[in-house]
């Protein structure tokens, strides 16, 4: 019986999502060789077109083939895919085509030599960059890539041969890879090839690459490397899929980083290191007081470090503490570090005593860590930092300095009888504390020698000479010097940490400000507006935010700005891959802006774009912190606006969904009551049974009145969804209240009530919709014929008040319960009226519906009993010509 693998259920997931998607991401298998002329391109040209004949779409998007015809021949039949031109400082470049090649979206595509770099102006720096957005898009893709080129093996292999590459690749590239080929051939026969010129080497001479590079001992070394590295991702990569767990079981690495020449050897170093145990790692930064003083030019390196170590896979911390080494060993022991990587700088004995050296206090503070050091020759990133080359060439701290001295020596000389001269050191050591504080450190170091020689020249016997006659006074000459240069050393680093601080305040302060705001702002449209100003104040430019309305991206915030189109193709490519983009990145670098995506919970909001003013063309990585942090919280603004939005329209369609039933259980029975009895009624007088004349009559009589009452209760819904719908309009025109009273009162039948009309004498008239005020009226006046009973007094006054004409409905009937002065203008809400029976409860609303299309109406109770309705009409005076 055969036994079959169960497959994983993981894999088994991704593969239906992925068909249910209908486009996955695309799979990359690297030809993977120790140098050039191995046979790369020939084996993957060969590979696709093993694809092409099984009936796949392939598609060449880059291959070199450099002249060599065994090659070239490999190219026909195979759809070439034209290159793009580019023109970089009045020379045209040929480049591989990248938005053709999406266009194109064949199943293969092949795009040669992966560590190549993109001319200036091309969306992405690198084609590795290029190459993985076409995998995102779905696209298989073959390329080739020499061990060489792995970022992890640039110090090795510059150590081997000599020559060091300046095109690299992530490590995580090839890690990540689904498939590595590895393409090799014995070191005589690539010699032989080389003889031969079948070897294409750039910016080298064929007897010089042979010489310094294609030496076979070399050779060997590139060899094994190769191997190596591709065994190492073999094994780590069934690791991971089979036993995931046994990555963080065992090793952790850490390793200390600065701003020298040394930090990206020991990232290498490390990432090897790493790989071969199978382990997480992460690089380690400390922030003190060094680094604060330290020129724009060294921050940038570390910034470039730091990136460098996330290329390669790991992780970064920046730590915050005065010392290094207690720092470090702090964080190690927190998180479970087993090895500490740190580098060692050459440099004399005297120099390691006198300055001491991280590795040695790493050392001596490490316990059960191991610590791996890697020593070299560093080039310091900046010989003097920005600050000391400020000071060495501004007049302003020597003139500080003397100023200080000069002003403590003038104030206590003419004391110097009166008091003891140890006394006037404090005055020196105020100065050499103030000249720290505004010029640096350097300063305070002039500022503790000058003092020292004037306290030795004015304030020691004998006076106005260099010469001390006293012990005493040479010990406290010596100990103003010292305590000077501590005392400055020590105001210079608070106050350089207390810029720092409020650098970091100043980052709390405007995420604090724009959560603040955008949490009291409501509706999308002033949201932006704070987005757009907290942006705009956090870089001192200007800011375009993007938002996705109904599937389309437009400009939503400033709405008059009108971008660039290159600045929109970036926009457009930070939407569809949710990264950051633009100037500053890898991709699009040569934009006017920095543009990042607004993220939501699920998926992408829009796209904020920020444009400095200043001529300062890169952000610092502290700078792009903020911008992300920004954005996040104007993406969490937006989506609580949308979510408010939504769930408004969802209030709506409930609020909706209720009238209806409402509507249906109100109306449905004085609905079919009268059709009952329309029914009824002409079913008896189509009985074969001979009717009397008064019988006939009387059943005609009846069903007259029911199809009268069927006629209004719909009349009163059509003019209920009129009103509700927002679509009544307005006939107005000159009126007198009186007429509108009378013809109100001809179509109402009071029974046994009084029905009475107050009305003042020479009234104005009012500038109304006639027919809509008749309607009131009669609503009014019915509403209180159904709830009084028989011989009840009902009243229609009509007086003018100010500018305008009020209209009062009163009755003596019951009046109206507390708290229902509102409710009873509201839809479908009745109550039981004088014989017990309910309406539909939509007259009181018409009338509402209409008056606040003019005014408004309001309802309370007589004094003496009984309900009273009250509602103003506005008065116009009537136009010359007049009105009869």
């Amino acid at each position: 019986m055969e036994l079959h693998k169960r497959p994983n259920p993981d894999e088994l997931l991704k593969a239906v999502q992925q068909e249910e998607t209908g486009h996955g991401r695309g799979r990359l298998k690297i030809f993977f060789g120790a140098c050039a002329g191995v046979g790369k391109t020939y084996a993957m040209l060969s590979a696709a077109r093993d694809k092409m004949e099984d009936g796949l779409s392939v598609l060449i998007g880059i291959a070199e083939t450099h002249g060599r015809p065994e090659t070239e021949e490999l190219l026909r039949g195979l759809e070439i895919l034209p290159r793009r031109e580019v023109e970089h400082r009045g020379v045209k470049l040929k480049e591989f085509d990248l938005d053709a090649a999406l266009k194109a979206k064949p199943v293969l595509i092949i795009v040669d030599e992966l560590p190549h770099t993109n001319a200036p102006g091309s969306r992405h720096t690198k084609r590795w960059m290029d190459i993985e957005e076409l995998l995102a898009a779905g696209i298989d893709v073959y390329t080739a890539l020499n061990v060489q080129h792995l970022e992890s093996m640039n110090d090795l292999v510059a150590s081997i041969t000599g020559i060091r590459v300046k095109e690299t690749v992530p490590d995580p590239v090839f890690d990540n890879a689904d498939d590595i080929t590895l393409v090799d051939i014995p070191s005589d026969e690539l010699l032989e090839r080389l003889r031969e010129g079948k070897v294409y080497v750039t910016d080298l001479g064929k007897k010089q690459a042979a010489e310094n590079f294609f030496k076979r001992e070399n050779l060997f070394a590139l060899r094994e490397l190769a191997l190596r590295r591709t065994a190492e991702r073999v094994a780590r990569k069934e690791v991971v899929t089979s036993q995931p767990e046994r990555r963080s079981a065992t090793e952790r690495l850490a390793v200390c980083i600065g701003a020298g020449d040394l930090s990206p050897k020991l990232l290498r170093a490390t990432k090897r290191l790493a790989d071969g145990l199978n382990a997480p790692w992460v690089a380690l930064y400390v922030e003190n007081t060094h680094h604060y003083r330290m020129g724009k030019e060294a921050q940038r390196k570390v910034e470039s470090n730091l990136k460098l170590a996330e290329e390669l896979g790991g992780k970064t911390e920046v730590l915050h503490q005065e010392h290094a080494a207690s720092a470090i060993i702090q964080y190690a022991k927190q998180h479970n570090i087993t090895k500490i990587v740190v580098g060692k700088a050459n440099k004399s004995r005297f120099a390691e005593i006198l300055y001491g050296s991280l590795a040695g206090s790493l050392l001596r503070r490490s316990g059960s860590i191991d610590v791996h050091i890697i020593s070299g020759e560093e080039t310091p990133a900046e010989p003097s930092t920005q600050e000391t080359k400020n000071m060495l060439y501004s007049w302003r701290i020597y003139v500080g300095a003397i100023t200080a001295t000069a002003g403590a020596t003038v104030i206590g000389l003419p004391f110097r009888d009166y008091f003891q001269a140890e006394s006037s050191l404090l005055l020196y050591l105020i100065g050499i504390v103030f000249v720290a504080a505004r010029y640096g450190w350097l300063s305070s170091v002039i500022a503790s020698i000058l003092a020292f020689l004037s306290y030795n020249f004015f304030y020691t016997q004998p006076y106005y000479s260099f010469t001390i006659d006293y012990h005493k006074d040479l010990l406290t000459v010596i100990l103003l010097l010292v305590t000077g240069i501590i005392a400055g050393s020590q105001t210079s680093r608070l106050y350089l940490q207390s810029r720092y601080f409020q650098r970091k305040e100043r980052n709390t302060s405007a995420l604090y400000a724009m959560s603040r705001e955008l949490a009291a702002t409501r509706g999308q449209e002033n949201i932006l507006k704070v987005i757009s100003k907290h942006l705009e104040q956090a870089i001192d430019g200007s800011a375009i935010i993007w938002i996705i309305d109904s599937g389309t991206l437009s400009v939503a915030y400033p709405t008059e700005t009108r971008s660039e189109v290159k600045e929109e193709s970036v926009v457009q490519w930070v939407l569809q891959h949710q990264q950051p983009a633009g100037l500053g990145t890898a991709t699009m670098p040569s934009a006017r802006g920095y543009y990042l995506p607004l993220k939501g919970s699920g998926t992408v909001l829009g796209v904020a774009g920020v444009i400095p003013n200043g001529k300062e063309k890169q952000f610092t990585q502290e700078q792009e912190d903020l911008l992300d942090a920004l954005a996040t919280l104007a993406a969490s603004a937006l989506e609580r606006a949308e979510t408010a939005v939504l769930a408004e329209e969802r209030k709506v369609e409930a609020e909706s969904e209720k009238m209806r039933n409402v509507l249906l259980s109100s109306v449905s029975h004085d609905l079919r009551t009268p059709l009952a009895s329309i029914k009824g009624n002409i079913s008896l007088m189509l009985n074969k049974g001979k009717l009397t004349d008064d019988a006939r009559q009387e059943l005609v009589s009846a069903t007259y009145e029911e199809i009268t009452r069927l006629e209004k209760i719909v009349s009163n819904l059509l003019d209920i969804t009129l009103l509700e719908s927002g679509k009544l309009t307005l006939n107005r025109d000159y009126y007198f209240v009186p007429e509108l009273v009378g013809n109100t009162i001809k179509r109402v039948q009071p029974g046994k009530r009084q029905l009475i009309t107050l009305i003042g004498k020479d009234l104005p008239a009012v500038w109304v919709d006639g027919l809509l005020i008749e309607q009131v009226l009669f609503n009014l006046l019915e509403n209180a014929i159904k709830y009084t009973p028989d011989k009840a007094t009902i009243v229609v006054r009509v007086k003018q008040v100010g500018e305008n004409i009020r209209v009062q409905v009163e009755d003596d009937g019951k009046g109206i319960s507390p708290g229902q002065e509102n409710r009873i203008f509201d839809k479908f809400y009745s109550l039981a009226d004088a014989k017990g029976k309910k309406s539909s409860g939509l007259g009181l609303a018409i009338c509402r519906g209409i008056m606040k299309a003019h005014d408004n109406i309001t309802v309370g109770n007589r004094p003496e009993g009984g309900a009273i309705f009250t509602f103003d009409l506005p008065v116009k005076a009537l136009p010359k010509e007049g009105r009869e």
